[in-house]
């Protein structure tokens, strides 16, 4: 069987599948403490987040480029195993997906853009070290301990003033102690 071209809804209907969508919950879930610590609301927060889910993917899509060898004997139906979807193309897909979401978190604050792009690195530099038992788990848990960091900012910050790990909630009351409605005892 020859690989689906690129432009082809086949490719990317193989290419969905080769980004493994249940897996995408782990960055799904790590972005979010990096939102709720920064300053991104509304829609910025929403691509922020779109852009972390997807990320997941990306990088599994990268990764899987560089072992089809072990893929073939764990997973055989993956399309790219099968040959439905070629190498090249997914390679091209990848690299393409993945600086576009480190795009969309450099637009919630350009301070994104080193971890971004170290995250990307570590993904392309993975397959290597995942064959070796030293290598891959801390080289995977750096590249997912990079997800919250990109949309973190301090409160009050300007976009362009580097992220903070140390990050309060901005809004007023919550620094006050105040809580915004009355608990269950009523109000204090």
């Amino acid at each position: 069987m020859s690989p689906h071209p690129l432009a082809s809804p086949a490719f990317w209907r193989g290419f969905a599948i080769t980004l493994r969508p249940y897996p995408m919950f782990v960055s799904g879930a790590a972005g979010p403490v990096g939102l709720a610590l920064g300053a991104a609301c509304g829609t910025l927060a929403a691509a922020a987040f779109a852009a972390l889910f997807a990320s997941y993917g990306f990088g599994q899509a990268l990764t899987d480029v560089f072992q089809t060898d072990t893929d073939a004997l764990s997973a055989p139906e993956r399309p790219l195993v099968r040959g439905e979807v070629g190498r090249g193309a997914v390679l091209a897909a990848s690299l393409v997906g993945l600086p576009a979401c480190a795009l969309v978190l450099a637009v919630a604050n350009p301070w994104t853009l080193v971890p971004s792009t170290l995250a990307v690195a570590l993904l392309a530099t993975c397959t290597p070290l995942k064959r070796r038992w030293w290598g891959g788990p801390p080289w995977n848990s750096a590249a997912v301990a990079l997800l919250p960091p990109p949309c973190v900012r301090r409160p009050g910050a300007a976009p362009t003033e580097p992220a903070s790990l140390g990050s309060r909630p901005r809004h007023p009351e919550h620094r006050q102690g105040i809580p915004r409605t009355p608990g269950p005892g009523g109000p204090r």
